[in-house]
């Protein structure tokens, strides 16, 4: 069971220029304007995030918090993260070092104001050191995705992905955390290929519709 768990630490290893980057859409070069996204674009983002960016999120918290998975393994994962970000490497899972989430590792951290606000790393350090351990055969989390909203544009382009996520296994001190509505903002990147990174890992607001252009 360690073999699966080191190939899919692997398919979350994004960062290596050896790993085939699934996270990269390249665009055909006959594009008269490469920066224009297409519908077609849209739709190869759409598949992209549902097929690859998510899944490698929930593979990685799965790593992370499994009884198989070595300490050391664990803290190279982290490394790799945290040092890619900086780098601003193009196939990396999370935009950058200080990319937000909103911290959902204790009870009633959904209702909680103001929320806590974690960089990436120290994040995903907590998951690796608050959860129970998953069984090798099992998963500690998983998240179902709910809708992927319009292309959306700021200063920049990019995606809200509602998912439900679901805590298999349960904290440390034996509390279980309920089922809740997670949105993640997908920065939509381009230098010679798009690119597709996780911004921001939030709680679901009131607010939040799929025509709200925020």
């Amino acid at each position: 069971m360690k073999q699966k768990y080191f190939l899919q630490f692997l398919l979350v290893l994004v960062f290596s220029g050896t790993i085939l980057p699934l996270l990269t859409y390249s665009q055909n070069t006959n594009t008269v304007n490469k920066d224009i996204i297409t519908t077609r674009d849209t739709l190869e983002f759409s598949y992209q995030i549902k097929n690859f960016l998510i899944p490698k999120f929930e593979n990685l918290i799965n790593l992370l918090s499994n009884e198989s998975t070595e300490a050391n393994l664990c803290e190279r994962i982290l490394g790799n993260i945290s040092n890619e970000a900086k780098l601003k490497y193009p196939n990396r899972l999370f935009y950058n070092e200080n990319s937000l989430i909103e911290n959902d590792l204790f009870i009633g951290a959904d209702t909680t104001f103001p929320t806590q606000d974690l960089f990436v790393g120290d994040y995903l350090r907590l998951v690796n050191t608050q959860l129970q351990k998953a069984k090798e055969d099992e998963t500690s989390v998983s998240i179902t995705i709910k809708n992927i909203s319009s292309l959306k544009r700021r200063s920049f382009y990019y995606y809200k992905v509602y998912t439900e996520l679901k805590y298999n296994t349960a904290l440390k001190n034996s509390s279980f955390i309920q089922p809740t509505e997670r949105v993640f903002e997908v920065i939509v990147n381009r230098d010679s290929t798009w690119q597709l990174q996780i911004q921001t890992i939030r709680f679901a607001r009131v607010t939040d519709h799929d025509t709200l252009n925020d």
